[in-house]
């Protein structure tokens, strides 16, 4: 009587099909090199850089330094700290508030200078 069922425990009875018992050199990944089976862990967040982007949006000089201290340890670190984007963006977001906020100061700084420059020689033409 035959039966269905392969000699071999790990030989496939539909294909017959079985996997290699000893993997050729070329099967092997490269030192320091994953297989795609293996899932790498990224690297961490660089504190500064989340710290950046928020502060950012409430002191808005304060997020342009630590986006640029962030940025600076993360090249520092050869890939060993992530959060390079973060960093950027920090600087960036910091960087347009900063703008939007002193722009308009400046016109008005501007302007009430040149209105008071104005009244002075208004003054002293009256004199």
């Amino acid at each position: 009587a035959m039966t269905n069922q392969p000699s071999d425990p790990q030989q496939s009875p539909a294909t017959g099909w079985q996997p290699p018992q000893n993997p050729q050199p070329w099967m092997q990944p490269a030192p320091g090199q994953q297989t795609y089976w293996q899932q790498s862990q990224p690297a961490p967040t660089n504190g500064l850089a989340i710290a950046a982007l928020i502060t950012a949006f409430f002191l808005a000089p304060v997020g342009i330094v630590l986006g640029i201290i962030a940025l600076s340890q993360i090249k520092k670190s050869n890939g060993a700290q992530g959060g390079q984007g973060l960093a950027i963006a920090g600087i960036v977001v910091g960087s347009v508030l900063t703008l939007v906020a002193w722009v308009p100061m400046l016109i008005s700084a501007i302007a009430l200078l040149g209105s008071a420059t104005d009244g002075v020689g208004a003054m002293a033409g009256l004199l």
